[in-house]
């Protein structure tokens, strides 16, 4: 007679500390990537482009000394060959995000670049029918005909077709994409990307500097806020890191609004046209995130979604 086989051992339950600490940290990525707006009105008239190039410098140093921190070793410089490759393709993503969402901001369209970050989650589950063949189930299919008819009541209504919205929305699906199937950690991917950009960055800089442009800001106290965007950018990512590891995707995903309505809302606080047709856009978006949220809730809550 064989032995008795031993019983599965339960799901080990999170430890109440580890959540808190994730939840707290999900709230400050977050919370941050919210405020960001406010923190780039301080280089309002400045060019974009050099924003962006002291970015990337000043990143570098930051996601190093972060990354050298959590994996408590210099072993943090080290990825594979192939990942340099693809890092080479998300440096671009990112860095035309970073360039174009700094644009917005100093053009007055904060309120359209919240909308970006409000679509994306759609965008998302848009690539995976594409890129993974995924099922759509009716309340999000549901959720993406709204979406669209929002880009389109923008377009038609509003007369103003949402492209920095859009190009928000999908260079950041495409970002985070790739960075999903890539096997590096969060701060050594975006010390690689840095690095990457780095060449870039000092070909902007110095063509800036022959059409007499000062780049380091004008004062010590500008470059001292450009040195601080190293921080600003670093910071929310590894705060995002480590609360993606301590919370379900669900909590994940729906805390992920919190950006976006705080750029929304400083949007309005700044003044920003917000008209009825902007409204119903916005409405069909929301709509539309609703109902991804509840077949979101609906599809971790099933006993097949649960680790088993």
């Amino acid at each position: 007679m064989s032995d008795p086989q031993p019983a599965p051992a339960a799901p080990a339950q999170p430890d109440p500390a580890v959540r808190r600490n994730a939840l707290l940290a999900a709230l400050g990525a977050y919370g941050l990537w919210g405020m960001l707006p406010l923190i780039l009105q301080l280089f309002a008239g400045m060019s974009p482009w050099l924003i962006t190039a002291q970015r990337v410098f000043w990143t570098i140093p930051c996601a190093l000394l972060i990354g050298r921190i959590a994996a408590g070793s210099w072993s943090v410089l080290k990825v594979p060959p192939k990942a340099l490759a693809m890092l080479s393709v998300t440096a671009l993503l990112i860095g035309g995000n970073w360039v174009l969402y700094i644009w917005a901001i100093d053009n007055d369209r904060v309120i359209e670049s919240s909308l970006g970050y409000f679509i994306n989650p759609l965008i998302n589950v848009a690539l995976g029918v594409v890129l993974f063949s995924e099922k759509l189930n009716r309340l999000q299919m549901l959720a993406i005909g709204l979406a669209v008819l929002g880009v389109l009541n923008q377009t038609v209504l509003v007369g103003q077709f949402p492209y920095v919205a859009l190009g928000l929305a999908l260079s950041f699906a495409a970002y985070g994409y790739f960075r999903k199937v890539m096997p590096v950690a969060p701060a050594t991917g975006l010390m690689w990307e840095t690095i990457i950009l780095a060449p870039l960055a000092v070909a902007v800089l110095v063509y800036l500097a022959r059409g007499g442009v000062d780049i380091t800001g004008g004062s010590s106290w500008t470059q001292t806020l450009l040195a601080l965007s190293g921080p600003v950018t670093a910071v929310p990512l590894i705060l995002f890191a480590l609360a993606a590891r301590g919370l379900p995707m669900t909590t994940l995903g729906l805390l992920q609004y919190i950006a976006p309505s705080l750029q929304f809302a400083t949007g309005i606080v700044l003044g920003e046209a917000f008209t009825p047709g902007h409204a119903i856009t916005f409405g069909l978006i929301w709509s539309g995130l609703v109902l991804y949220s509840i077949s979101a809730v609906r599809s971790a809550a099933r006993p097949e979604a649960l680790p088993g």
